[in-house]
């Protein structure tokens, strides 16, 4: 028999304070994007929808808090989204939070792998209390699709469905600009720490 315990968010890291609407139209990534999860589909998508709509170009904004390997520097080069991009480098843990939740969508990425189905990545949890909708290139059928559905905190899209993913980012450009961009109140406390830790000691005196 197996039971798993996820990992979770820390409540403390997460005040109770509004969230003020985002000024631009920001993709955000938070964490190390290593060249296994470089994410070629979305930079395609996205540097075809700058072609096509130049007010959407202008609002665009490309943000990462963390360490990229090279090869997404070279990609963004490649398909003319440079001038778009914002790289804020290695962070506290307090800031980049601050970066989560003042985001227009955060970007999730699964590295396509054996395990791609069962493998969640902890700051998952941290977006989720974020509150901030999640854009993740990943399997659509894992265990991380899974808990974005159930959440209703964002839409996981395949690794090579590059129309997914213009469909979805012109779905939540359209809201941003409506003002309107936001995740349903749906309650996310089990997945936080407190709570998993509890659940962990049912699961040890169960034993």
């Amino acid at each position: 028999n197996t039971v798993v315990v996820t990992n979770g968010y820390d409540e403390e890291d997460f005040p109770d304070e509004p969230i003020n609407a985002p000024g631009t139209f920001s993709i955000h990534h938070v964490g190390m994007i290593n060249k296994a999860r470089n994410p070629a589909v979305l930079w395609q998508a996205l540097s075809e929808l700058c072609a096509a709509d130049p007010v959407f170009k202008n609002d665009l904004v490309i943000s990462f808090t963390g360490k990229n390997d090279h090869s997404v520097d070279e990609m963004l080069q490649t398909y003319a989204l440079t001038e778009n991009s914002k790289h804020y480098g290695q962070v506290d843990h307090p800031i980049a939070i601050r970066h989560m939740r003042s985001a227009a969508v955060l970007l999730l990425l699964v590295n396509d792998a054996q395990d791609i189905r069962g493998r969640i990545p902890a700051k998952l949890f941290e977006y989720l209390a974020a509150r901030r909708p999640v854009l993740a290139i990943g399997d659509t059928q894992g265990d991380a699709a899974h808990i974005l559905q159930e959440t209703q905190a964002g839409v996981m899209l395949g690794l090579q469905d590059k129309q997914a993913v213009k469909d979805t980012v012109m779905r939540y450009y359209a809201d941003w600009k409506a003002q309107r961009l936001s995740v349903p109140p749906v309650d996310i406390t089990r997945y936080s720490r407190k709570q998993l830790a509890a659940a962990y000691a049912r699961l040890l005196d169960a034993l």
